[in-house]
C-alpha cells in the first residue's frame, strides 16, 4: 500500500476512480467534489487497489510483474486496470461468485483461475508494449471495441485443436450447471488473450479486426502453435530461472506470430480477402521455411517430454521463419 501511495496513480483520472470503491455509491452521487478532493485521496486509492489486486490476482501478482517486466508499481496498476476493464474481469468474476451453492466450489475455483490467467497474461502484454505516455482511459478505448469484436466471433475463428478444446471446455462447463453465456465466456478466456495481438496488428497494417483475427488464428492452426505453446507450458521448472525462460519462450512465440500475421496481411500475390485463402497462398510462397518448421515440430512430437534446449532450438527456427518473411514489427 505504501509503495502504491508513493506512485502517481491517483493523478490518472481513470485510476483515481478507484476511490469510489471505498465509499457508498450515494456518497459519490451527492458529494463528488468532496470525495475526489479528499485529503487522503492518494492513500485511499492505493489501499483500494492493493486490496483488489490481492483479492483478484493473488498476493504475489504485483511483485512478479515488477520483477519479470522491470515495471514500476504504478505501471503494473495501469496495466492491471486496463486488462481488467478491456476484458470485463469484474462482471465475469461476480457471475462466477453468483454460482455459490449451485456448482461445485472446485469448478468455481477453476473458472476464477482462468479469469486470473487471462488478466495476468494481458497485463503482462500491455507492460511489454510500454504505453507510458498513454492514459489508462486512452489505453482501454484503444483496445476495448476490437477485443469485444473478437470475443463476439471467437468461435468462428477457431479451427483444429483450438476449436475442439473450446467446444469441449464450453460443454463441460454447461454440463456442470454453468449458464450458457458464462460457460462460453470462461471457455474463451485462454484464446481471447490473443485479441490484444489481433487489434495491435490490425492497427499496424490498416486491416480490419475481422480479417486480422481470421489470419491470426488460422496461422495458429496451420503452424500447430497451440501444441507448441502447450509444450512450453509443460517444460519442467526446477528454479526461478527456468520459470523466466518459459515466460521468454512464450513471449518469443507470440511475437513471431504477430510478425507472421503481418506478413500474410501484407502479402500482395493474392487478391482474395478470405483469410484462409491469404494464408494458403502465403504458405505456398514460404514452402521451404514451412517444411523446415514442420520437421522441427515432428522432432518435438517424437519426444516424450521436450526440454529447454530443444525448445531453444525450435524457437530459433520460428524466429528465422519470421525473419525470412521480411516483415518487422515497428517499434
Amino acid at each position: 500500500k505504501d509503495v502504491l501511495a508513493a506512485t502517481d496513480i491517483a493523478d490518472d483520472s481513470y485510476l483515481a476512480q478507484q476511490i469510489t470503491t471505498a465509499f457508498p455509491a450515494t456518497l459519490e452521487q451527492e458529494y463528488p467534489q468532496a470525495l475526489h478532493g479528499h485529503r487522503l485521496r492518494r492513500e485511499i486509492v492505493a489501499t483500494e487497489y492493493a486490496n483488489e489486486m490481492v483479492n483478484y490476482m493473488g498476493i504475489t501478482y504485483v511483485e512478479r510483474m515488477r520483477e519479470s517486466m522491470g515495471a514500476t508499481a504504478g505501471q503494473v496498476v495501469q496495466a492491471y486496470t486496463a486488462a481488467r476493464d478491456i476484458f470485463g474481469m469484474i462482471p465475469l468474476w461476480k457471475a462466477v461468485e453468483a454460482l455459490d451453492h449451485k456448482v461445485p466450489a472446485e469448478l468455481q475455483m477453476l473458472m476464477m483461475k482462468r479469469i486470473m490467467r487471462m488478466v495476468r497474461h494481458s497485463s503482462r502484454w500491455l507492460l511489454q508494449q510500454r504505453y507510458e505516455t498513454v492514459t489508462t482511459q486512452e489505453l482501454i478505448e484503444h483496445f476495448a471495441a476490437g477485443v469485444e469484436n473478437v470475443a463476439g466471433s471467437l468461435q468462428g475463428y477457431l479451427t483444429g485443436d483450438l476449436a475442439e478444446l473450446w467446444t469441449s471446455s464450453q460443454r463441460s462447463f454447461k454440463e456442470a450447471g454453468v449458464p450458457v453465456k458464462l460457460a462460453k465466456q470462461i471457455a474463451s478466456t485462454d484464446e481471447l488473450y490473443f485479441a490484444l495481438d489481433v487489434v495491435d496488428v490490425a492497427n499496424r497494417t490498416g486491416s480490419s479486426v475481422e480479417q486480422t483475427a481470421g489470419v491470426f488464428f488460422d496461422l495458429i492452426s496451420r503452424l500447430d502453435l497451440h501444441r507448441f505453446r502447450q509444450g512450453i507450458s509443460h517444460l519442467d521448472v526446477e528454479n526461478i530461472w527456468h520459470s523466466k525462460v518459459r515466460e521468454v519462450f512464450r513471449d518469443d512465440v507470440d511475437r513471431q506470430l504477430r510478425i507472421l500475421t503481418m506478413s500474410v496481411l501484407q502479402f500482395d500475390d493474392i487478391a482474395s480477402a478470405v483469410p484462409q485463402d491469404k494464408v494458403s497462398a502465403w504458405l505456398e510462397a514460404q514452402s521451404q521455411q514451412m517444411a523446415r518448421w514442420q520437421e522441427v515440430q515432428q522432432a518435438l512430437r517424437e519426444q516424450d517430454q521436450g526440454d529447454i534446449s530443444m525448445y531453444t532450438v525450435a524457437i530459433r527456427e520460428l524466429v528465422e521463419f519470421g525473419r525470412l518473411t521480411n516483415t518487422e514489427l515497428e517499434s
